[in-house]
C-alpha cells in the first residue's frame, strides 16, 4: 500500500477513532448542506448531482459509523478496510467541492454574468464526476461494510 496505506491508516486510527469520531461527523453533516442546495436547484444537471452525491454521501456515512463497530471489535477489522474508506472518503468529497462549484456556476449562468461556456463546462464537469466516480465512492464505502473480516481472515 506504501503511501495509501500510511495515509489510510492515519485517516482511520489517528484522525477518526481517536475522537470517536466526532470531527469526521461535523465534516459529513457539511454534505447535508450542499445534498440540501442541490434538491432545491434548478436544471438537469444539478438533479444529477445530486442524485449521485446523496447517494455516496449516505453509503460513506454508513461506512463511517461501521468503522467505529469494527473498532470494537478488532482494530484489524479497521485496518483491512482503511485505505479502501479513504478512496471512498475522498471521492465523495471531491464530489462535494465539485457540486459546490457547479451550484455556483448555475448560479452566474442564472444571472446572466461572466463566461456563460465556462460555467457550463464546469457544470458538465461536475456531472461527469457524478455519474462516474461517485458510484464508485459508494461501491468502496460497501465494501467496507462487507470485506473486514473476509480480509483479515484470508492468506492472499
Amino acid at each position: 500500500e506504501g503511501t495509501n496505506g500510511i495515509q489510510s491508516a492515519d485517516l482511520a486510527f489517528r484522525k477518526i477513532l481517536r475522537d470517536g469520531g466526532n470531527e469526521l461527523k461535523a465534516y459529513l453533516k457539511s454534505f447535508d448542506d450542499v445534498i440540501a442546495q442541490l434538491k432545491g436547484a434548478k436544471g438537469d444537471d444539478l438533479s444529477v448531482i445530486h442524485k449521485y452525491l446523496a447517494d455516496a454521501y449516505a453509503k460513506v456515512a454508513k461506512a463511517s459509523e461501521h468503522l467505529g463497530v469494527l473498532a470494537k471489535e478488532d482494530l484489524d477489522y479497521v485496518a483491512a478496510v482503511s485505505a479502501i474508506y479513504l478512496k471512498a472518503l475522498a471521492t465523495a468529497a471531491c464530489g462535494m467541492m465539485m457540486a459546490r462549484a457547479a451550484m455556483a456556476a448555475q448560479e452566474k449562468l442564472s444571472s446572466g454574468s461572466g463566461d456563460a461556456a465556462s460555467y457550463e463546462a464546469k457544470i458538465l464537469k461536475a456531472r461527469f464526476f457524478a455519474e462516474n466516480f461517485l458510484p464508485q465512492a459508494s461501491a468502496q464505502a460497501e465494501s467496507v461494510m462487507t470485506s473486514a473480516k473476509t480480509i483479515v481472515s484470508s492468506r492472499f
